[in-house]
């Protein structure tokens, strides 16, 4: 509820916000569409088939501040807390972090919530902030990942890899105005007091 105080000026424009997300290798939006002849349904021609699972991807990191980002981070199979604090935390979050005032804010996933990260974010001095288990995930960052998906299905020629698919997250990352972010953060008051509309229900964020 200390939340809902909280303005831009004196309190959200401080924190960083992060998360990791997971981009398909290939996305299919069940709407692609194709001319063809009565009686052509089912056409090799006319059938476009989806791989097992988008045929792969990459899970990323990032963090997102009121002047800023972090570089995007790629994670290599699965994220334990060592990862988390010496390949993420360490060299990524950290310098963001340095700011005056800044709090950290990331969910309470395992890697998160381990012992090993909790201690190295309490030796670095680092102020997080309290997310509850189980409350609605109003992270502005969930937006920034939807806004950088559009980016890369945008873009004429689909990565054939998981590399490419990666260099082309980075270069669309980088490539999402400040004024984005900016507008996102901004937007937590808005969030704050829609859950308390709600009673804790769904809103529009």
């Amino acid at each position: 509820m200390q939340h809902l105080q909280w303005t831009l000026a004196n309190n959200w424009r401080h924190v960083v916000f992060s998360d990791e997300s997971y981009f398909l290798l290939q996305h299919h939006d069940s709407r692609r569409r194709v001319y063809r002849r009565q009686g052509e349904r089912y056409h090799q021609q006319c059938v476009d088939e989806a791989p097992p699972h988008g045929g792969g991807g990459v899970m990323v990191w990032g963090a997102i501040t009121n002047t800023g980002r972090s570089q995007l981070v790629e994670v290599p199979g699965r994220l334990n807390a060592q990862h988390y604090v010496q390949d993420i935390l360490q060299p990524h979050a950290l310098p963001l972090l340095a700011a005056p005032r800044a709090q950290f804010e990331h969910d309470n996933a395992r890697p998160h919530t381990a012992r090993l990260t909790t201690n190295f974010l309490a030796a670095n001095n680092v102020n997080t902030l309290p997310w509850p288990s189980l409350s609605p995930d109003l992270n502005p960052i969930e937006h920034a990942w939807d806004e950088l998906g559009r980016r890369l299905n945008a873009r004429v020629n689909a990565p054939p890899n998981r590399r490419q698919l990666f260099q082309a997250l980075q270069q669309e990352w980088d490539n999402i105005p400040q004024q984005t972010l900016r507008r996102l953060i901004a937007s937590m008051p808005r969030r704050c007091q829609a859950v308390i509309d709600s009673r804790g229900s769904h809103t529009r964020y």
